[in-house]
């Protein structure tokens, strides 16, 4: 009796974590299918997957975009060329500043990139090719580095709700290892 009852309490919570998990992936689908794109600080600052060079236009005219900062190291010159094009044709400011997620980001690599994201004229977008490993860094950094904000705010631009999974099996989890390195690093405001 014992035994059955608690075998009824894991298969109650394998299928809670079941559908959790299918929650999860539905809302990562979702948003990798409609571009991730996010609003993090209005008039500000936002972030997105791959944007189609039809969509600068669009971004400049909705939300008034200034420039645009690529992350991708795993972009071809063709693709880059018609992106700065897109963004040059759009009134913006492009810039290029290529890493791997599938590597830690060394500190003077990450203050670099934030000295870049503060004289870029705002607003600014940023992307990777999902939005969701390199982006997730690079807004965490920003919204410590030049928004103030804490390191629990600040982090959670590295979670789920932007499609960043992680898990150390993963190899992007790397991302969490340079936020964890440029935490150490600089004199940043733990908690809420």
């Amino acid at each position: 009796m014992i035994r059955t009852y608690f075998i009824n309490i894991l298969k109650r919570i394998g299928f809670a974590l079941l559908v959790f998990m299918v929650l999860i992936s539905t809302w990562i689908g979702i948003e990798q299918f409609t571009g991730n794109f996010h609003e993090i600080i209005p008039g500000e600052f936002y972030r997105s997957g791959q944007p189609k060079p039809q969509d600068l236009d669009n971004f400049r005219r909705l939300y008034g975009i200034r420039s645009i900062i690529n992350l991708r190291d795993d972009i071809s010159y063709a693709e880059l060329d018609d992106e700065k094009n897109s963004a040059e044709k759009a009134n913006m400011t492009f810039y290029h500043f290529p890493f791997s997620s599938k590597k830690v980001l060394p500190i003077g690599e990450i203050q670099k990139l934030a000295d870049m994201m503060k004289q870029a004229p705002k607003p600014l977008l940023i992307h990777c090719n999902h939005g969701a490993n390199r982006t997730g860094l690079t807004a965490a950094v920003y919204l410590a580095e030049i928004a103030g904000k804490n390191t629990f705010l600040s982090g959670w631009q590295l979670s789920p709700y932007y499609g960043y999974i992680p898990l150390p099996v993963f190899g992007r989890y790397m991302m969490n290892e340079s936020w964890n390195l440029y935490k150490k690093h600089s004199a940043l405001k733990d908690g809420f």
